[in-house]
Parts: structure tokens; sequence; C-alpha cells
């Protein structure tokens, strides 16, 4: 294998900037461990052919040599720089740390299931467009429940999302699955809030605060009494017993929404929380990815292929529902050109998202048909 010639000195310099690493650190000596760096890994890479047809990222060399350094120097230690750039042992340890992790957090990254490329088109359009969303929406302002409640969660949704499709990349199909059913949840959250209005809304953030007090994060013995007493009157009017309490907090905020009942509902997440935010299709798979987030034999056992095409499917079509809610609720907080930029993006990438969606749906579709059919033959036989 050929391996890339190293870039020059401006060149290093310049990235350096871009990165803003401190003005004090010493460029010439971090230069002369990249070169260095690149030189052991052009080595390594002509010994193994499992690199042979990779070229060398040199902007991730970078970015491990900058870290590692200033890691270093920002311990406990407070370690002067040109002592620890003269010290060899500390020189041969930054190199030694910087290929071996370029190695093989890069190259030999290890992965437990068949893993889907970054560059496969359903992806790499979800990737596109997370990142596009949560890029508008950290431009808005947020942590400030009372005001920025919905903004806050459907920040935290949209994150999910993007966990999820690293996890499948990564050849995690089961851990992003068992995501999936975290981001379900926020998902029923968001619909019900952003749908009810300002009351539920009100009641949510409340119901936070009996949350924080029941695990005794509020400070004072007062405060926490006082909010304990709050909730035992609401509970003996809904007729609930103290067993009750932990339930009524989680989801005593539902009361509400005026359709809300405990002869229709309950205070839990399949028959209350979901059935409200009218998802309840999703049971199954909610129910399917419980059992893989606690460890049950499906978890140990599972078809890789059949759990990421399953998250694959689900994480679409929560996409879907969470974008509209996006484009609808903050749609007016958004200033004229980010509007066009975001109706631009809608108009290239969401009509190719949706035949995504059927085509993987179909597919999978086929393959458990496929699947059934050679099991009845197989017991036939």
């Amino acid at each position: 294998m050929q391996y890339s010639e190293p870039i020059n000195e401006t060149l290093f310099a310049s990235i350096l900037e871009r990165v803003k690493l401190p003005a004090n650190i010493d460029r010439h000596f971090l230069y002369e461990i990249y070169l260095q760096s690149i030189d052991s890994i052009g080595q390594f890479s002509e010994k193994n052919h499992i690199l042979e047809a990779q070229v060398i990222n040199h902007i991730d060399v970078i970015l491990y040599i900058v870290s590692e350094h200033l890691y270093h120097l920002s311990g406990p230690e407070h370690f002067e720089e040109n002592k620890l750039i003269d010290n060899e042992g500390y020189q041969s340890l930054l190199l030694s740390a910087v290929v071996d992790k370029y190695l093989t957090n890069n190259h030999l990254d290890y992965r437990t299931g068949s893993g889907t490329s970054r560059f496969y088109p359903p992806i790499s359009t979800l990737s596109l467009y997370l990142n596009f969303v949560l890029g508008m929406l950290s431009r808005l302002p947020k942590n400030d429940p009372s005001k920025t409640l919905v903004v806050d969660i459907m920040t935290k949704a949209f994150t999910i999302g993007k966990c999820v499709v690293d996890l499948l990349v990564g050849g995690f199909e089961t851990e992003a699955f068992a995501t999936w059913r975290t981001l379900h949840e926020t998902e029923c959250v968001l619909k019900v809030l952003s749908e009810n209005g300002e009351k539920v809304q009100e009641a949510y953030l409340r119901h936070l605060t009996y949350g924080v007090a029941f695990r005794q994060g509020l400070g004072t013995v007062s405060s926490t009494d006082a909010i304990f007493q709050e909730i035992k009157i609401k509970m003996k009017k809904q007729g609930l017993k103290s067993k009750d309490m932990k339930r009524f907090i989680e989801y005593g905020w539902l009361d509400a929404i005026a359709e809300f009942n405990l002869v229709d509902y309950k205070y839990n997440f399949r028959d209350g929380l979901e059935a409200i935010a009218k998802l309840k299709e999703y049971s199954r798979w909610y129910e399917m990815s419980s059992e893989v987030a606690h460890s049950s034999p499906v978890l140990i056992y599972a078809s890789s292929r059949y759990f990421g095409s399953v998250t694959l499917i689900n994480l679409f079509e929560s996409f879907f529902r969470m974008e509209k809610t996006f484009s609808e609720k903050l749609d007016s907080t958004l200033s004229e050109s980010e509007r066009a930029n975001y109706q631009l993006m809608r108009k290239i990438h969401f009509r190719q998202m949706e035949y995504m969606h059927n085509r993987e749906k179909a597919n999978f579709l086929k393959e458990q048909e496929e699947r059934q059919r050679l099991e009845k033959e197989k017991r036939a036989s």
C-alpha cells in the first residue's frame, strides 16, 4: 500500500487554528509527533493487508495528538509543557497512544453485528436530516422548562434518534432497538404535550417536581414534606393508595388531559401515555424492545439483521412524526433564511425518505414471509 504523504507544517498549523488550539501550545512539537505518527501508521499499514485499501485520515490523527497532549497538560500534576516535550518517555507515550488509538478505533473498530454502512442511503439521509434539525434546534433558547419545555423534549428526542443511527452503523442492532424504546417513550411525551397545550405542560412540570421530591432532591425537609402532602391529597381524590405513588408521580400529569380517566386508561406507559398519544400500534415493538433492554434470551440470541431492520423502520416512522411536530411548532421561531433552508431540505430529501421507508418495510415483510415459508416447509418435511 502506498500511504499518503504527511501534510506540510503550514497546513498543519492552519488545522490547529481551526480546532482553536491555545496559543501557548508548542506547534512544532505537535508537528514532529504528527510526522512520526504518520510514518508509524504507514509502516503498519504496509505490513497488514486488512488496511491496504484504506487511506490515512490526517485530521483524525491530528485530533488524537492534540487531545492527548492537552489532556496530559490539564492533569492534576500541572506539568509544564517544556518539561513534558523534552521527556523522551512522554514523547514515546504520546506517539504510542496516537498510533494505537488511530489504528484500532478508525480501522479495526470492533463491531458485534453486521453493521449498516454510514453511506447506506437510508442511514446517510436520516443522519443528514437529524443533523440539520438538531443544528436548527441548537440556536433556540432552551433549558428554561416553563418556556422551552417542548423544545427541550424535542431536542432530546432527535438526539436519541441520532444515537440510534450511530448504534446501527456500529453494528449494535439490539442496543439500537433498546434505545428506540427510549425514543418511543420520549416521542409519546412530546406528542401529548405539543398537542394539549399549556395546562398539560404545567401539570407535566409539576410532576417533574414530584419526581425530584421522591428522590429527596429538593434540598430541604420542609419543601419535600410539602410536596408529599400535595401528592397525597391528589392521590386521595383519585382513590389511590400509597403503593400507587410512584405510578402517580410518573403519569399523574395525564389527569390534565380532558379525555383521560381511570376507567379507560391507567397510570402507566402502555395503557396511559402510549394510548393517549394514539401510538398503541407500537405496543408489540415496545414490548419486544423491553425484553431486549432487560437482557432476556431475545437479547443474547437475537438476529442482527432482523433487529436492524425493525429498528430502522421504526426510527423512520418516529422521525416522520417528530419532524411534523418540529415543522408545525417551530416554523414561527425560525428566521426567514432558516425557513428557506429548511423548506429546501424538505423538498430535496423528504420524499426520498418516504420512498426509503416504504422500500425498507417492503423488503422486511418479504424476508419475514420467506422465512415463515421455509419454516413451514421444514416442519412439513
